[in-house]
């Protein structure tokens, strides 16, 4: 069997892992995958890391948004329109 594996770049596997590669190049980088070794790790260690940080997601506190708010309200009230 000829091997016909491809030379992907980080982005394009990162590009895979969210799913927004066409069939054609899903299909290649399918192959790749399985007939590369290295290229198969670095694909498992990028998904790993896509799931971390996805899993990891930070929020502001309640007590930051409310100030922001606040804040917002103040800067509108304030405001005097003139024709």
């Amino acid at each position: 069997m000829i091997s016909m594996t491809e030379n992907f770049t980080k982005n394009q596997l990162l590009t895979a892992i969210y799913d927004e590669t066409d069939n054609c190049s899903q299909y290649k980088m399918k192959q790749s995958l399985l007939e590369d070794k290295e290229l198969g790790a670095e694909y498992r260690l990028l998904k790993s890391t896509v799931s971390i940080l996805e899993n990891n997601l930070l929020e502001p506190k309640t007590s930051t948004v409310n100030n922001i708010l606040q804040y917002s309200k103040q800067k509108e009230n304030s405001e005097v329109v003139s024709f």
